[in-house]
């Protein structure tokens, strides 16, 4: 027995044993959804997001995701800085110090230099060339102070106004570097905890960011899929109830449909959701595939199954026949959706492989579950005059219009004869959906993966209102040097100072001792240049002030010493400083620029600091000694790697940062824009290369690349499809007809994004693997009931109404069912999945308006070769038939004509001649 017919006899012969396993696979699939799906979210969210991995990998600290905490006063009239809130501050502080630190038990989650009231300090001068720094918060007093004043003091500071304080100064923000992903909902319930059951005029925690925002988007879907799922499907089930009668059909398409989604979903979670944002689509890729495939499998088997008849053996033979139609859909699927494994983003990869998954549980589950269903089905529930009761009653009469609708077949009849007036409206609707595509913009970022009334999106708009910005953008400046090995940088320096102390040759000689003993036990240039500053610092310090001659030797040669880092130390040059403030200036104009901190405004503020705070200092120095001066007095009292998110080591690369007004991708390309142009308009001092980074631009390139990656291959996969279509029906034309129909929904239904403005996205232009196979289903079932038809009927110009009739009613039901599926998700609170469901809700009202007024001119033109096969076999049938009713047209005749004259003599002699007298 072959695979095919076991698949098919199985669940007719032992349809409580399928029905039992499939339920019992539906129960344990969900239970370990359930099980595991927290544990499965959270093992996502610590991978990161996928986007990281499209960042230069030189810049790990530009790379970190920053969460953004509000303290917003409760009222406006009272600050966050008032005597009644200082409390709350320093329980803040003290809750968030233990995540900046490594411990036995956990790793250390937010970096070092931190933004918060306890961990940062104000730059005050110490007197000429010496600073002093004083804490913003010192919790350690036995009365500290948190004023007005403070804040404004912030406020003169370039590095925290703006963005620690809120420019009115009665709001802070935390500003916190995540160093480990899928922690921010940790970090939000300590701090949040301390609100808890506290005085009402407490200032309110406002969480907003990047990493924030998806991950809080990814454990509140956990959550709120399942009331959205259950009302999915009981409006599935409500809108077949009015459309299906007998009424125990429209119950049929719940079991495949939950058995496939469910199965789906528990693979995903066992492999940890690896597909990331694109977890949700396989799920209702088996949903719809299934659903559609149930819905067309009862309407065929419903269609002709007699009342009082044995099921049996007419499901059997039926399924003979739509089964191989139904493999092959599934098989042409599941190649469109393998073809996104070609992608070169990871997350593509898992989609295709997944969806295609989806497919081939959606086949399964229902080849299955729909026979072995209506076998087992009571034939009371089947039976059209069961109406005992008003509401049997009614059903019936809703179903009786619904299904007998003339409305279908008569656009149909008049499309099919006035087709130049047909294929004028949808030329113009493809004109507009291309149009409609060209004019889509790519966004979306996270926090717009929420609907406007949700609270994450209103902590966003917040926290953006009273700051500069919530996310970082990095714009990271580099110059190319010729870096000489150490043995050159040696060679020159003891050549440099054998010329500048001729007359002084046992002082060069403790020189070039120096340069020896150093040189043995380094390997780069940078550290034998740092360890001699620090070694003949140390010497000249230690000398008394009338070795006056000695002490200007060792100047000298500090100065050799400084010359060459100079060489090297691009960007502590006061040029390339004054051209990144004024690039600093230029970009903060920009409306989507909040503000801009770069490496120009330490040693702007160190340098005023140096000068007893004398205001004309706030400004760039002179020359390179002084620049390095100043950063040499902020390492002196910060830890050395604070500097390193804004320049570093060896002086040869910097970092912008910008903080964000719209993190969106259109607000980072126009910023991107100006900046080329600004540095094409404006060259630099000296040539420098400059790149884009941090997590914001990295979620704009992941989007882009995703989508445009999507498009490719799901171009691709359509095309691999319908040539499968094209090989197995032995007929280009068939898979031509699929192709265009296809492409043509899809065209419209994306340009209509586009000409109502809305934005697409990676997730929104996924939804094109669902809409793949819900249209080779549609489009092949439409097909074969006409093939049906012809092949039984003839021509269908004469017998249009037939075919229409037949199909018409499994494609309301197919396109009502998945409009009524999508709709709950309309109403959902998150925007991309508003996105999605609008998207499958056009692209079913236009596969309605394509296949009720598009297919059937089309068909009429290609009548003759679309079902070549089915008008032979009609043909050989009606000649055969023609031959049989000859025949008996002959044996009919032969009894009722008269006798020939020659065949009537021996009986008339024989009639009229007397008989012999057997006696004489």
């Amino acid at each position: 027995m072959s695979f095919t017919t076991s698949l098919i006899q199985y669940p007719i012969t032992h349809p409580r044993k399928v029905i039992c396993c499939l339920l019992l696979l539906t129960v344990l699939s969900t239970i370990l959804f359930f099980t595991l799906a927290q544990q499965s979210t959270t093992t996502l969210l610590t991978k990161g997001p996928p986007w990281t991995k499209l960042l230069p990998s030189e810049q790990p600290l530009a790379a970190q995701e920053i969460l953004t905490v509000g303290i917003l006063p409760s009222s406006n009239k009272a600050g966050v800085f008032a005597p009644t809130a200082l409390s709350f501050i320093i329980a803040l502080d003290q809750t968030l110090q233990p995540f900046a630190t490594v411990t036995s038990s956990s790793p250390q989650i937010i970096a070092n230099d931190y933004l918060a009231p306890g961990n940062i300090d104000f730059v005050a001068p110490g007197g000429l060339g010496a600073i002093e720094l004083t804490p913003f918060l010192d919790a350690t007093l036995d009365t500290p102070q948190l004023t007005e004043a403070t804040a404004e003091r912030a406020l003169q500071s370039p590095l925290l106004s703006n963005t620690f304080v809120s420019q009115d100064g009665k709001a802070m923000a935390l500003r916190l570097p995540c160093l480990i992903s899928g922690q921010t909902q940790k970090i939000q319930q300590k701090l949040q905890n301390l609100t808890v059951n506290k005085d009402p005029q407490h200032p309110q925690l406002l969480f907003s960011g990047l990493s924030f925002a998806r991950e809080n988007f990814f454990r509140e879907i956990q959550k709120n899929s399942i009331p959205l799922t259950c009302i999915s499907l009981a409006l599935i089930v409500a809108i077949s109830l009015l459309m299906v009668f007998p009424s125990g059909y429209s119950c049929v398409v719940i079991l495949p449909v939950a058995c496939s989604t469910s199965v789906i979903l528990a693979l995903q979670t066992l492999v940890q959701l690896p597909a990331d944002i694109f977890s949700f689509i396989p799920p209702l890729t088996a949903a719809c595939t299934s659903l559609l495939f149930s819905i067309w499998l009862i309407a065929f088997l419903n269609s002709a199954l007699p009342e009082k008849a044995e099921p049996t053996t007419f499901i059997g033979k039926e399924m003979k026949s739509l089964l191989p139609l139904l493999w092959l859909i599934s098989l042409a699927s599941g190649v469109t959706c393998l073809c996104l494994c070609f992608s070169s983003l990871s997350t593509v990869r898992f989609l295709g492989f997944f969806a295609a998954l989806a497919v081939l549980f959606a086949f399964c589950a229902t080849v299955m579950a729909v026979p072995a269903t209506l076998i087992i089905l009571s034939p009371s529930w089947r039976s059209e005059g069961k109406s005992n009761n008003k509401t049997s009653s009614l059903l019936a009469i809703l179903s009786k219009h619904t299904t007998q609708s003339p409305l279908p077949r008569k656009l149909a009849y008049i499309c099919a004869n006035h087709w130049p007036y047909v294929v004028t409206p949808h030329t113009i609707f493809l004109a507009l959906g291309m149009t409609g595509i060209m004019l889509t913009t790519i966004d979306a970022p996270p926090v717009q993966w929420y609907a406007k009334t949700h609270w994450v999106q209103k902590a966003a708009q917040k926290n953006s209102q009273r700051f500069a910005g919530i996310d970082q953008l990095h714009l990271v400046c580099s110059a190319t040097v010729d870096k000489r090995s150490l043995n050159e940088v040696q060679q020159w320096l003891t050549g440099r100072l054998k010329n500048a102390f001729d007359d002084a040759p046992s002082f060069y000689t403790t020189l070039e001792k120096d340069i020896e003993q150093t040189t043995a036990h380094l390997d780069s240039a940078l550290e034998l240049s740092n360890r001699l500053t620090s070694l003949w610092r140390q010497k000249m310090n230690a000398l008394q002030l009338e070795h006056d001659i000695q002490i200007n030797r060792w100047s000298i040669a500090l100065d050799i010493l400084a010359h060459l880092d100079n060489e090297q130390q691009v960007f502590l040059r006061p040029a390339v400083l004054a051209y990144l403030a004024d690039l600093q200036k230029f970009l903060e104009q920009m409306p989507q620029v909040g503000k801009t901190i770069s490496i120009v405004d330490i040693v702007q503020t160190m340098h005023q600091a140096l000068f007893e705070g004398a205001p004309g200092y706030k400004r760039i120095p002179t020359t390179i000694g002084s620049v390095n001066q100043t950063l040499a007095a902020f390492k002196e009292k910060r830890p050395t790697h604070y500097l390193s998110r804004f320049i570093t080591a060896d002086a040869t690369q910097t970092t912008l940062t910008l903080y964000l007004k719209s993190s969106s991708p259109s607000a980072i390309e126009k910023i991107s824009q100006a900046a080329a142009s600004y540095f094409k308009t404006l060259p630099p001092p000296l040539p420098l290369d400059y790149y884009w980074t941090g997590p914001a631009y990295g979620f704009k390139t992941w989007n882009e690349k995703a989508v445009s990656s999507l498009f490719l291959w799901a171009a691709v996969g359509l095309t691999a499809g319908c040539l499968i279509f094209s090989f197995i029906r032995h007929s280009p034309v068939y898979g031509l007809s699929i192709f265009t129909c296809t492409s043509y929904m899809l065209i419209f239904t994306y340009g209509t994004i586009g000409l109502l403005g809305m934005k697409l996205g990676a997730f929104t232009m996924a939804t094109v693997i669902i809409l793949l196979p819900v249209a080779f289903t549609l489009t092949s079932m439409m097909l074969y009931s006409l093939s049906r038809t012809i092949k039984e009927h003839g021509c269908w110009h004469e017998n249009i109404e037939k075919p229409f009739s037949a199909s018409s009613f499994p494609l309301m039901w197919s396109l009502a069912a998945v409009t009524f599926g999508c709709a709950p998700a309309i109403f959902s609170a998150y925007c991309l999945l508003q996105t999605a469901a609008f998207i499958t809700i056009s692209f079913m009202l236009m596969a309605g308006i394509t296949f009720f007024t598009l297919l059937p001119p089309l068909c009429s033109l290609l009548q003759t070769t679309l079902f070549k096969e089915e008008l032979l076999a009609f043909q050989e049938k009606r000649e055969q038939g023609a031959g049989e009713q000859e025949d008996k047209s002959n044996e009919t005749q032969a009894t009722l004509s008269p006798p020939t004259e020659e065949a009537a003599k021996p009986d008339l002699n024989e009639a009229f001649t007397p008989p012999k007298n057997p006696g004489v």
